[in-house]
């Protein structure tokens, strides 16, 4: 039985091959065979060769890593205190534990102490300050008082 890889017109047949046995290797990061995807060193997230199921360990592995970003990071902490919130959730692909481009922002839900919504000015104020302490541009969505955002892991605020 002899197998044929089916690859993308860009893709050379020496780097399928490379792929197939796990010895690919680029200039950023390294091809994987187990999961078929593309690693960057520095940054966790994934360029898909073709469609495979990510494992519960890779994703709890992202989920951890935003965490980390997030709940242990101080500034982001001192930035949501400032601003007056009383609870944060992490949203999107992060929460997931999917992978993310390099367009993508980070999702936080936010509900403020006294329940009324910020307004424009102290939102893009605290969207900003998030950014610098995780290091990527984030998107804020306000939740009201009785709402619990869906797909949504709820933030430890110290």
């Amino acid at each position: 039985m002899t197998f044929t890889p089916v690859m993308p017109n860009h893709m050379s047949a020496f780097l399928a091959t490379q792929i197939l046995m796990g010895t690919a290797r680029s200039r950023q990061g390294a091809y994987t065979r187990a999961s078929d995807t593309y690693r960057d060193p520095n940054r966790l997230m994934t360029g898909r060769i073709r469609p495979a199921e990510i494992s519960d360990t890779t994703r709890r592995k992202r989920l951890q890593y935003w965490l980390d970003r997030t709940e242990s990071n101080e500034a982001f902490l001192q930035a949501l205190k400032e601003h007056g919130i009383a609870k944060a959730w992490l949203g999107g692909p992060m929460a997931q534990g999917m992978g993310i481009r390099d367009s993508e922002k980070l999702c936080v839900h936010i509900r403020a102490h006294s329940g009324q919504t910020l307004d424009g000015d102290t939102l893009a104020r605290l969207q900003d300050a998030i950014g610098k302490a995780c290091e990527i541009q984030a998107v804020l969505h306000q939740a009201s008082q009785n709402e619990e955002p869906d797909a949504t892991v709820t933030l430890i605020l110290r």
